[in-house]
């Protein structure tokens, strides 16, 4: 019997599906995010004893971990390597977020995908490879459209005293945070793009209100202008979205893609159903 581990993994957690090749057995597993950026080899390897092994039904055959923080070669090798420590020799390809979100939304054909989670990544996927010209910088010098920086317009506009006074006030009494505890969180405490990611959910709350709409569409329009419009002939391809930022703005983020002349083909808030579908299929 053949079994499959597929993997999409974002710095926040990793949704994993274990399936036999031969039927539609599967089983779901989710575990912490494992971003070689943002994690040891030895907390990784940590979470893969602890957390994912014990939950496997059946040996291992091959492996296919799609991760936020793998696409340059380096860190493919670290995290094939923790993979052969824990599962020894068998079959591993290890591949970028971005690469997952292509394969789950656009399969095997040609068009732009994007992620927009707690961070933000983009590029053209030609039906194999993804290819992206603008680089993906992380929450410190990118992530363009994400939580994260949805979060930072949040804080700034908080920390500022640009939002109006009803906004500041149901800030305040939400969470309850002096500028000391928000600037501990950011540049103290570990983890600091996943603190600022939170406070999206702030905008979410009270995307109603024109001011929020205003830093909304400011924030998506950002990705475009940065990143989408920089993408070789982007008005002659369909443009895929994957992530929980992408999935819950998609109403203004489609708004946003029209005044670019760009067509939003599909929004999923996760690949991991499309990612098992994709490689089931190559399995058969």
């Amino acid at each position: 019997m053949s079994y499959i581990l597929i993997a999409d993994s974002g710095s926040t957690k990793t949704d994993w599906r274990f399936i036999n090749s031969k039927s539609d057995e599967v089983s779901q597993i989710v575990t912490k995010g494992l971003n070689p950026f943002h994690h040891t080899a030895e907390s990784i390897l940590l979470e893969l004893e602890q957390s994912l092994l014990p939950q496997l039904k059946g040996k291992v055959d091959s492996i296919f971990f799609y991760g936020a923080g793998c696409s340059s070669a380096s860190k493919k090798e670290e995290m094939m390597l923790i993979f052969k420590e824990v599962f020894g020799e068998v079959c591993i390809e290890i591949g970028h977020d971005l690469l997952a979100a292509a394969r789950s939304t656009l399969n095997n054909t040609s068009g732009m995908v994007a992620i927009l989670g707690t961070g933000s990544s983009a590029g053209f996927y030609n039906g194999t490879d993804v290819d992206m010209p603008i680089p993906s910088l992380g929450y410190v010098l990118g992530d363009e459209g994400s939580g994260v920086s949805i979060g930072k317009r949040i804080l700034k506009s908080y920390l500022y005293k640009e939002m109006p006074e009803e906004l500041l006030n149901r800030f305040q009494k939400r969470y309850l945070l002096t500028q000391e505890m928000i600037l501990d969180g950011i540049y103290r405490k570990p983890l600091p793009n996943r603190f600022i990611a939170s406070f999206s959910q702030f905008a979410f709350q009270n995307r109603e209100n024109p001011f929020v709409v205003k830093l909304l569409k400011e924030n998506f329009t950002e990705l475009f202008e940065s990143i989408i419009v920089k993408i070789p002939d982007y008005k002659n391809y369909p443009l895929a979205l994957v992530g929980s930022v992408a999935f819950y703005y998609s109403d203004i983020i489609k708004e946003v893609a029209t005044e670019f002349e760009v067509n939003i083909s599909m929004v999923l808030e996760k690949p991991i159903a499309g990612l098992t579908l994709y490689h089931h299929r190559l399995e058969n």
